[in-house]
Protein backbone atom coordinates (compact mmCIF):
# COMPACT_ATOMS: atom_id res chain seq x y z
CA UNK A 1 0.00 0.00 0.00
CA UNK A 2 0.81 3.87 -0.07
CA UNK A 3 1.70 5.70 2.55
CA UNK A 4 2.85 9.21 3.42
CA UNK A 5 7.06 9.04 4.09
CA UNK A 6 8.03 8.51 7.54
CA UNK A 7 9.28 12.16 8.75
CA UNK A 8 12.90 13.35 7.84
CA UNK A 9 13.86 13.98 11.34
CA UNK A 10 13.62 10.42 12.25
CA UNK A 11 17.03 8.17 11.46
CA UNK A 12 17.54 6.65 8.34
CA UNK A 13 17.64 3.44 9.92
CA UNK A 14 14.38 3.93 11.75
CA UNK A 15 12.23 4.96 8.66
CA UNK A 16 13.86 1.77 6.79
CA UNK A 17 12.66 -0.41 9.80
CA UNK A 18 9.40 1.40 9.58
CA UNK A 19 9.24 1.06 5.65
CA UNK A 20 9.98 -2.52 5.97
CA UNK A 21 7.37 -3.21 8.49
CA UNK A 22 4.84 -1.39 6.27
CA UNK A 23 5.18 -3.78 3.12
CA UNK A 24 2.33 -5.07 1.80
CA UNK A 25 3.21 -8.58 1.75
CA UNK A 26 3.82 -10.32 5.38
CA UNK A 27 6.43 -12.67 4.15
CA UNK A 28 8.75 -9.65 2.95
CA UNK A 29 7.91 -7.87 6.46
CA UNK A 30 11.28 -8.45 9.22
CA UNK A 31 10.02 -10.66 12.23
CA UNK A 32 10.58 -10.08 16.20
CA UNK A 33 14.08 -11.64 15.89
CA UNK A 34 15.15 -10.10 13.05
CA UNK A 35 14.30 -6.85 14.60
CA UNK A 36 16.10 -6.93 17.56
CA UNK A 37 19.01 -8.60 16.13
CA UNK A 38 19.33 -4.85 14.75
CA UNK A 39 21.92 -2.83 16.68
CA UNK A 40 20.43 0.12 16.99
CA UNK A 41 17.48 -1.40 18.01
CA UNK A 42 19.06 -3.24 20.93
CA UNK A 43 20.89 0.19 21.83
CA UNK A 44 17.50 1.84 22.20
CA UNK A 45 15.99 -1.19 24.01
CA UNK A 46 19.28 -1.45 26.34
CA UNK A 47 18.59 2.61 26.29
CA UNK A 48 14.71 1.92 27.47
CA UNK A 49 15.69 -0.44 30.20
CA UNK A 50 18.19 1.28 32.34
CA UNK A 51 15.42 4.43 32.12
CA UNK A 52 12.77 1.95 33.60
CA UNK A 53 14.76 0.07 36.12
CA UNK A 54 15.30 3.71 37.11
CA UNK A 55 12.46 4.46 37.58
CA UNK A 56 11.73 1.51 39.64
CA UNK A 57 11.68 1.39 43.30
CA UNK A 58 14.18 -1.00 44.78
CA UNK A 59 13.49 -4.03 46.21
CA UNK A 60 12.84 -4.31 49.63
CA UNK A 61 15.76 -7.02 51.43
CA UNK A 62 14.05 -10.18 52.23
CA UNK A 63 12.39 -10.38 55.88
CA UNK A 64 14.78 -12.44 58.06
CA UNK A 65 13.30 -15.70 59.20
CA UNK A 66 12.79 -16.89 62.56
CA UNK A 67 13.55 -13.71 63.97
CA UNK A 68 11.16 -11.58 65.74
Amino acid sequence: GKYPPVATRYTSKLRGLVDSLLKQDPRERPGVDAILRQSYVRTHVARYAQHVMALSPPEAPPPALGVE
